[in-house]
């Protein structure tokens, strides 16, 4: 099984979070952050929920994810996710 590797990293002053995800095969449960998200998908396939919506994304998506808007993605190719910005 491949290690799961997270590295995130948080500017104050911008009030933004950018992360590099590396084999992240478990679900995200639904849930929010209070400053901006932004992720690229660059392998693995994902169902989506935002804002009451539900998405397929997969390797070449950018994500933008606003303050207090929840969120949430399942794994939907049986592989892992990796993302990051």
């Amino acid at each position: 099984m491949r290690k799961e590797i997270k590295t995130l990293v948080y500017d104050e002053e911008l009030r933004l979070e950018a992360y590099r995800f590396e084999g992240i095969g478990r679900p995200f449960p639904n849930h929010f952050h209070d400053y901006y998200v932004i992720g690229f998908i660059e392998q693995g396939k994902r169902r989506l929920w935002y804002r009451n919506r539900e998405y397929a994304i997969g390797p070449g998506c950018v994500l933008l994810f606003n303050p207090g808007d929840t969120h949430a993605c399942v794994q939907t190719d049986g592989g892992t996710l990796d993302s990051g910005i």
